[in-house]
């Protein structure tokens, strides 16, 4: 299982997707997006262990809009997810 996380314009929808991430059985954590993650300005992001089309196809059964999906790589890097 890799980790994922997935970049939001507000704290609400950050928040939304969290809950909807534990009510799937998935431990998820509301942070602050990465500076390297940013694109305009701060942001909220939140970070699952999970694949990441699991959590897009989630948030989307959940009508939940985010920015972008993120894997962390073996070098600890974040990579943008492919959809």
């Amino acid at each position: 299982m890799s980790q994922i996380c997935v970049t939001f314009r507000s704290i609400t929808a950050a928040q939304n997707a969290a809950r909807a991430l534990e009510r799937a059985g998935l431990p998820a954590q509301v942070l602050r997006t990465p500076r390297a993650l940013q694109e305009q300005g701060c942001g909220y992001c939140v970070r699952a262990p999970a694949e990441p089309e699991s959590i897009r196809q989630l948030l989307t059964a959940e009508r939940i809009a985010f920015r972008r999906l993120y894997r962390r790589g073996a070098d600890g890097a974040w990579q943008e997810a492919e959809p």
